[in-house]
């Protein structure tokens, strides 16, 4: 994760997800080039400005039902260039996904494995940073 990087930033609404991601950074010895914070709406550990919250890359590995609850909430984090990778679906659920995130990224490619129903959902963030 951190051959190549300046910093890296997570985030999750599962305080125990959380405080485990932390601690594996302390574990690896990246601490000051990984950091994570609690996304919820009920949180008050975000206190990152709209710019700082702003990525080049946001990737996501969880289920169907998150992943399209989330949209708007993973959009907010993008840049008009950003590139958007998701994963934890199967070949059933993609379109779904894809549905869900289609006002604000655009490109979409799927990709699975050979012999594999999981599958990887990749786009590029839409140009209008209206949406």
């Amino acid at each position: 994760m951190y051959i190549f990087c300046v910093l890296q930033e997570g985030t999750d609404i599962e305080p125990l997800s959380i405080k485990a991601a932390r601690y594996n950074a302390k574990m690896n010895n990246v601490e000051s080039k990984f950091k994570v914070w609690n996304c919820s709406n009920h949180s008050s550990d975000d206190t990152h400005s709209k710019d700082q919250r702003q990525h080049d890359i946001i990737v996501a590995n969880i289920l169907k039902g998150p992943l399209i609850e989330l949209a708007p909430v993973l959009a907010a984090y993008r840049k008009p260039t950003s590139v958007l990778g998701l994963s934890g679906i199967v070949s059933s659920q993609v379109e779904d996904v894809i549905q869900a995130y289609s006002d604000y990224f655009q490109n979409f490619n799927v990709h699975s494995a050979v012999g594999s129903e999981w599958g990887l959902i990749t786009a590029q963030s839409k140009l209008d940073s209206d949406t």
